[in-house]
């Protein structure tokens, strides 16, 4: 006999499916930057200036007191992260290709994709 679903897990489901996809971390992107766009060059645009500049504060007594905005953190902090990840990948890129180099280059036709993916990389930086 099937148990009855509770309603947040039916609410839930199509959330989980749907984050569980590959390509959802990007289609999530496209539509924040639709509205984060929309939102700048509307009449609310005041708005969304101000949010940019609003104040975000760790404090921990007297050890550590970090007083940002919301734009400084993300350029500074985010990026990081990003860049950081970015340099991850291209390091397993190059491992891998190195690693089935000796084995059998030739064959593989991916590492080939991931190699000249990373060249094209990092000539255009």
């Amino acid at each position: 006999m099937k148990r009855k679903k509770e309603p947040i897990e039916v609410l839930l489901k199509p959330i989980n499916q749907f984050l569980h996809q590959e390509a959802s971390g990007g289609i999530l992107l496209m539509i924040c930057t639709v509205i984060a766009l929309a939102w700048a060059n509307s009449p609310w645009s005041d708005s969304y200036h101000h949010l940019w500049h609003t104040h975000l504060v760790i404090n921990l007594g007297n050890i550590l007191n970090l007083d940002y905005s919301i734009h400084h953190w993300i350029n500074d902090g985010l990026m990081v992260i990003f860049f950081f990840t970015v340099g991850l990948e291209i390091k397993e890129n190059f491992w891998l290709v190195n690693f089935l180099h000796f084995k059998s280059f030739s064959s593989n036709r991916r590492s080939f994709g991931r190699y000249g993916c990373t060249c094209n990389y990092l000539c255009n930086i």
